[in-house]
């Protein structure tokens, strides 16, 4: 999908709904500002991040240093000490333990600024910003980006604030190609339809269940599929697995909905000069509907939710073999309190019965045309 107007106000609201950083909307000044592409707009998401942490200032911890002493200080290190003493050195390897800015979180920070103030894909106006920013880390060390250990980063309370910058960082750094050229670092296209469709749906799933979770119950549950053979689900290893975006179950009557989330440049299909739903979306979403029904005495209804393009609002219901299946989009080129009330106003009509009564009054009607036809 094309991100041009897309609001860093609105993708960093995402993130912090993901990244549960409910502190974020008080604490930094985040203009609408729009961007040509993905690179540039997490560029400014980074910079806005950093100067968040400034102002609290950055995090400090204890890192284990080992240096060669003449004295003991600290922790004798056994290996750097048996190999002075063969080698004739009258020293002994120390750890020392070091309370400093220079540790692995302001470590991926510098190495990914660096990274875009190399490269001459990022406008200038980010590039500036974030070289400024980097007189605060002056005394930390720079990393290879291949031997980051992402697995292993923990955020306890004390670097909490710290969950949204990183998982930006990794976002650029993953994406970069690692080649330089007259200088310049170049960076792979971002696949925009893979990493912001990922950004949105999780977000869908962080905003229902941080602001609705005491009415529905919010999840990304799999489909089993309904089986009629006698055998069991283990015995049909060959069938995909059905795993959904948003999956909501209210928790006074049970019934479901189940929202397939879509970021796509363009929502419909053009077919003989005819504007189109995409077929393989609806067997998806129809697939999961269908396949939950089995396993249900409750209604289950489904919805593809599109991110909004230049091709306007689309919000159509149909009923599909007694279930009711929504193809709508959402605008993220708005204030945010309006992204809000679309999702709320989903919610609401879903919980209020809006789509079974609509459903219902198109099958009165159906009915109504067939006993006319006889």
């Amino acid at each position: 999908m094309n991100c041009k107007g897309i609001w860093i106000k609105n993708i960093w609201y995402m993130l912090a709904y993901v990244y549960d950083d409910i502190e974020l909307d008080r604490e930094v000044n985040v203009s609408a500002e729009s961007f040509d592409d993905v690179l540039n707009l997490f560029a400014g998401v980074l910079s806005k991040g950093v100067a968040r942490l400034l102002k609290r200032g950055l995090h400090r911890d204890y890192v284990d240093c080992e240096e060669e002493q003449t004295v003991i200080r600290g922790r004798i290190a056994m290996p750097g000490t048996i190999r002075n003493a063969a080698m004739g050195r009258k020293q002994v390897s120390c750890i020392t333990s070091e309370y400093t800015e220079d540790n692995l979180l302001n470590q991926i920070i510098k190495t990914t600024s660096k990274v875009l103030i190399r490269s001459d894909e990022v406008d200038s106006r980010w590039r500036n910003a974030i070289k400024e920013q980097m007189w605060y880390f002056t005394g930390v060390s720079d990393l290879e980006v291949s031997s980051i250990p992402w697995e292993r980063i923990h955020f306890g309370r004390e670097v909490r604030s710290y969950r949204l910058i990183i998982a930006v960082c990794r976002l650029i750094l993953e994406n970069m190609l690692q080649t330089e050229e007259d200088g310049q670092v170049h960076l792979r296209s971002f696949p925009e339809d893979v990493r912001l469709e990922s950004l949105y749906e999780r977000f869908l799933r962080a905003y229902y269940k941080r602001e609705h979770g005491d009415t529905v119950k919010v999840g990304a549950e799999e489909v089993n599929w309904a089986l009629d053979d006698g055998r069991e689900e283990d015995d049909y290893s060959f069938l995909p697995h059905m795993v959904t975006d948003v999956f909501l179950e209210d928790k006074r009557s049970h019934r479901v909905l189940i929202i397939d989330a879509k970021f796509y440049g363009r929502v419909l299909l053009t077919h003989y000069a005819n504007s189109i739903a995409r077929s393989a979306h609806l067997y998806q979403i129809f697939a999961y509907v269908k396949n939950e029904q089995q396993h249900r005495v409750q209604d289950v209804s489904g919805m593809l939710l599109y991110a909004q393009t230049e091709e306007g609002s689309i919000d159509e219901t149909y009923s599909m073999s007694g279930n009711a299946i929504r193809v709508k989009t959402l605008d993220l080129n708005q204030d945010f309190a309006g992204i809000r009330t679309q999702l709320d106003t989903i919610l609401n009509e879903w919980m209020s019965g809006t789509e079974e009564s609509v459903v219902g009054m198109r099958q009165k009607i159906q009915a109504f045309e067939q006993a006319d036809s006889f």
